[in-house]
């Protein structure tokens, strides 16, 4: 699967090509705090360096912010050939699509369809985000969000 930017005016919507995200895992560290025997989490330096960098990138390929509800498509390209689980990216870059007020919440509410695929090309991940509302389901059922992703990716190939 391939995704691109949307090129109809048609879809709304955007794409940001980003580096690698730390994965899942790496992301908060546990640390103590004031109170004894009391832990917090704390965003790991690698994190913060990735958000930084990460959100650099948006504002220089032109944020847009998609209020609604929104597909999100994630196209990770890995660093390297170890094996990874595709998994441990949705976090990092939801979060960040909220961070910088790209998407309003990444909640369900929201985020109504999470899509995942390995790419191949220079290491980092492609995000392309699209507004639900230019590509409604049927009656606004949304348990048949499947059919309006699908619909989207058939616009854009149609352009």
């Amino acid at each position: 699967m391939n995704l691109q930017a949307p090129t109809k005016a048609s879809v709304d919507g955007v794409s940001y090509t980003l580096p690698y995200p730390p994965s899942a895992n790496g992301l908060y560290a546990n640390r103590k705090t004031r109170k004894p025997g009391q832990k917090g989490r704390v965003k790991t330096d690698k994190y913060l360096s990735w958000q930084d960098a990460a959100g650099k990138e948006i504002l220089a390929q032109g944020k847009r912010c998609l209020p609604g509800t929104v597909i999100v498509f994630v196209e990770a390209r890995p660093p390297d050939k170890r094996p990874r689980d595709i998994d441990n990216l949705g976090k990092a870059c939801l979060d960040l699509l909220v961070w910088m007020g790209v998407i309003e919440d990444d909640k369900s509410k929201h985020v109504r369809q999470l899509v995942m695929t390995w790419g191949h090309g220079a290491p980092g991940v492609t995000v392309s985000i699209w507004s639900t509302n230019s590509v409604r389901p049927p009656e606004d059922d949304f348990q048949t969000i499947g059919a309006a992703a699908n619909r989207v990716v058939e616009k854009i190939k149609g352009a």
